[in-house]
């Protein structure tokens, strides 16, 4: 069995990094998930390669990160590139097997989609916004790495939870 974890944010912050040790001892005190081969996308992606005894990859949030260190362009950068080509090639996987052309870096996360049994969002406390117009950015690309999972057809899974508050009526 192959799982995907998504929404790691850093092993830098340690919280964070207990949260996912713990998690990752969880599954592999299961029966089910014992021999599984588990990958982490990982918003601090790479420096959390090594980090963790599984394989680490990109996620949505660290694609975002690669074009510049301005929060305002990697939100346009999210918008106007990887949210349209990542629907795109869901699309054309899910119902043709296509394997559209996307950046070599963003088809590598979206086969870690298609190459895992199921995708479970990890822990925490990230399901929050602080901003009516800003939160709908960083919202969106945190429920893409759920939905994607499902627009490709895997089981998706929320590990422990907190959701909220919302500042926005749209948001919640």
């Amino acid at each position: 069995m192959k799982v995907l974890i998504t929404n790691a944010y850093s092993a830098r912050n340690k919280g964070d990094a207990g949260i996912l040790e713990g998690m990752l001892e969880d599954l592999r005190g299961n029966s089910v998930f014992r021999s599984a081969r588990i990958t982490i996308s990982s918003a601090d992606f790479p420096n959390d390669s090594g980090r963790y005894d599984c394989t680490v990859g990109p996620s949505f949030h660290s694609l975002k990160r690669t074009i510049s260190s301005n929060p305002h362009l990697q939100q346009l950068y999210f918008l106007l590139v990887l949210l349209p080509l990542s629907l795109l090639w869901a699309l054309g996987y899910r119902y043709t097997k296509t394997d559209l052309p996307v950046p070599r870096s963003l088809r590598g996360l979206l086969r870690m989609y298609t190459e895992t049994d199921i995708v479970v969002a990890a822990g925490g406390g990230y399901l929050y916004t602080r901003s009516k117009t800003k939160g709908n950015v960083v919202l969106l690309s945190t429920l893409l790495s759920f939905f994607f999972g499902v627009l490709v057809r895997r089981p998706v899974y929320l590990y422990a939870q907190s959701v909220g508050p919302f500042a926005a009526p749209l948001q919640a």
